[in-house]
């Protein structure tokens, strides 16, 4: 059998390195999504006319809102896990 090949430590200059192709691969994603989603598209709202719009911002706009939405969950989720906690506390402390 052969020798085992050396294990090179990955150096700090390419992982400085990796953030920016990953980025501009990331960017070139999102471009090519996007120039494939440029089609105009009608919306019928609950109430109006029909809209016509690029379908590309009706995704970014689904997108906008569901981050907002989990966003405004988690914080809620947090805030009650904390009160929960400083509830507990207290009855510790009324219990010493």
């Amino acid at each position: 059998m052969g020798s085992p090949t050396p294990h090179r430590a990955s150096s700090p200059a390419s992982k400085i390195l990796a953030r920016p192709y990953s980025s501009l691969v990331g960017a070139m994603l999102v471009l090519i999504f996007t120039s494939q989603n440029m089609q105009d598209v009608e919306i019928s709202l609950i109430f109006g006319t029909p809209v016509r719009m690029p379908l590309i911002l009706i995704i970014v706009g689904a997108f906008i809102c569901g981050f907002g939405v989990a966003t405004f969950v988690a914080r809620r989720n947090r805030n009650r896990t904390m009160n929960r906690s400083n509830i507990d506390r207290a009855d510790f402390d009324r219990d010493r």
